[in-house]
């Protein structure tokens, strides 16, 4: 699961809780940069958008969730499977789910 770039693995975005869905089951998301950034990826807007995200799945707010993902972080993924399949998680709109990704 963990890549050999440190950066990557000291950073991981999920926390497993009893009772939810395991890391297996879910889109990894990393905080300095999607997977597939290339070099010079502009790391401060991606953390940001991914940091409010995480503070609107925090606070059950779905629809603020979805605003950020489809008006900005999608944008910024790079691998379009891991780009659906986070999507699909975002249209479900479970909130432990999307706090596993995002917080």
């Amino acid at each position: 699961m963990w890549q050999e770039d440190s950066r990557e693995a000291s950073h991981a975005r999920c926390s497993i809780h009893r009772g939810t869905r395991g890391s297996a089951d879910l889109p990894e998301v990393l905080y300095f940069a999607p997977q597939d950034a290339p070099a010079g990826f502009a790391q401060i807007p991606y953390q940001r958008t991914l940091e409010a995200m995480g503070a609107a799945a925090d606070a059950g707010d779905i629809a603020a969730v979805r605003r950020m993902w489809n008006d900005t972080l999608s944008g910024m993924f790079y691998n379009e499977k891991l780009v659906a399949r986070i999507q699909k998680e975002v249209d479900v709109g479970d909130p432990e789910v999307l706090r596993q990704l995002f917080s």
